[in-house]
């Protein structure tokens, strides 16, 4: 498994999940899994890999379709979570 970072900047609120705006995701063809670091809210201190995310603990495993969406032709990553309501680190795991 290999892990990445992405800083999500600042979503937009729909009221019932934060949406935030889609990112092109150069060289990754499939995700495995997408965890929201609740913890690591600030750009500037950007969390080190590999990082051990424990669910509830230190962050939020985000289920596909629900929360996030990856368009594999295209590269396309798209995030909205009620996990967080403001900018934050995801760690992106791929096979």
């Amino acid at each position: 498994m290999t892990q990445y970072l992405l800083w999500m900047e600042e979503p937009e609120d729909t009221g019932w999940s934060a949406k935030f705006a889609p990112v092109k995701l150069e060289g990754i063809t499939s995700i495995h899994r997408v965890w929201t670091l609740y913890t690591h809210v600030e750009k500037d201190k950007k969390p080190e890999l590999p990082y051990q995310p424990q669910h509830h603990v230190n962050a939020f495993l985000e289920d596909r379709m629900h929360d996030w969406d990856f368009n594999e032709k295209t590269g396309e990553l798209r995030y909205f979570t009620r996990a967080v309501d403001c900018s934050v680190w995801l760690l992106i795991e791929t096979n």
